[in-house]
């Protein structure tokens, strides 16, 4: 059994638009690393998916719709108190995860600048470590920060104590990220009933339903202004954070992601005795 949290070959491939490689070598790599999944996918009796957004990407590269399975991630909801009725003294937008170029935070540090000429005291935290990879992405970040004007409103907090602590801060929860599978921290914001916005990438739209707020990825100014209008409107934050947990109730806990795994597991062994 084969699983996949994102979409590989997808990330590889854009990874490869950002290196110093002549055209011919970016083609040789790219179909060395398609026919690669390929073999992957072949050798495997079930390939199991976090959204179906990946399951397009397998059946491209071969894979048939019976040997797919979907199983969302899950997480324990008794981990994520509900905060949807809770209110920062500080205009507060959050994002949580690891510093990387696919996160897209340059998209969202432009988005913010309408937000702070809208609330001069708002404030953008982002928490998450940087891998040593990327510490000339972070340092890129920080410039940007400054180009832009908002050293007073953006700071890099590093690893939280714990994600539900970040979450604890936030007013709204962004995601801009370039390229997904169904992210943990879309799931841990919406099981702790914050409001979301989001680029609709990957598994992302999968996630939040219409219990979120998903922006066409590349348009700072759309992200900006959908941050904007929910920090500006409690009630509608208030009822979207609400309505995300229920959805994260519904489908994406731990308990539903075991059961879902165990019949996959079934399924292989039935398969093989028959």
């Amino acid at each position: 059994m084969l699983v996949e949290h994102g979409v590989a070959l997808r990330e590889a491939l854009l990874a490869l638009g950002g290196t110093d490689a002549t055209d011919e070598e970016r083609h040789l790599r790219a179909r060395f690393l398609e026919h690669l999944a390929r073999l992957l996918y072949r050798d495997a009796d079930r390939t199991v998916s976090v959204c179906d957004f990946n399951t397009g990407w397998e059946r491209r590269l071969g894979l048939t719709p019976d040997r797919v399975r979907v199983v969302p991630n899950g997480i324990d909801p008794s981990r994520y108190p509900d905060l949807s009725a809770r209110v920062g003294a500080v205009p507060t937008v959050g994002w949580i995860g690891r510093i990387d170029p696919f996160k897209g935070l340059e998209t969202l540090i432009t988005a913010f600048r309408p937000v702070v000429r809208r609330l001069p005291h708002a404030r953008l935290r982002l928490f998450g470590p940087t891998p040593r990879s990327n510490e000339v992405y972070l340092r890129a970040l920080v410039r940007h920060v400054r180009a832009a004007g908002l050293t007073r409103h953006v700071t890099f907090e590093g690893q939280p104590a714990s994600v539900q602590a970040a979450l604890e801060v936030c007013d709204v929860v962004a995601l801009p990220s370039v390229s997904e599978g169904l992210p943990y921290a879309a799931l841990e914001a919406m099981m702790s009933g914050r409001a979301v916005v989001a680029n609709d990438v990957g598994g992302v739209g999968e996630a939040l339903g219409t219990a979120g707020r998903l922006i066409p990825p590349h348009d700072p100014e759309a992200f900006g202004h959908a941050l904007l209008d929910l920090l500006l409107d409690p009630v509608t934050r208030t009822e979207l954070g609400r309505a995300a947990r229920a959805r994260a109730l519904e489908h994406f806990t731990s308990d539903l992601m075991l059961e879902r795994y165990l019949a996959v597991f079934d399924e292989l062994l039935t398969r093989r005795t028959t």
